[in-house]
């Protein structure tokens, strides 16, 4: 589960084994990061209730939410060669 705070939106996605995408959500916050966060996990919670996660945020808000929930943080740019380095490897220039 890769969870991106941004300064107006958070991102969820969550990957099955093989890197492909079972499910992802993207919400405007509207500053209220930790309503808006509670409402997008939720939405996962009755269809993924078996699934072990592991999960990693990101993003200019990730910071405090990971802290807060004793979560991995990964920065952005960090968390953006690593995803390039997996899904596109033959990548030698990327422009944000």
């Amino acid at each position: 589960m890769g969870i991106d705070v941004g300064s107006t939106t958070i991102k969820i996605v969550i990957l099955d084994p093989q890197n492909r995408i079972l499910a992802s959500i993207y919400e405007r916050h509207y500053s209220d990061i930790w309503s808006t966060l509670e409402r997008a996990i939720g939405q996962f919670n009755e269809k993924y209730r078996d699934f072990k996660f592991v999960p990693a945020v990101t993003g200019s808000g990730g910071l405090s939410v990971a802290e807060k929930l004793d979560l991995e943080f990964v920065q952005e740019v960090v968390a953006g060669s690593r995803a390039i380095k997996r899904f596109i490897p033959e990548t030698d220039v990327v422009i944000e």
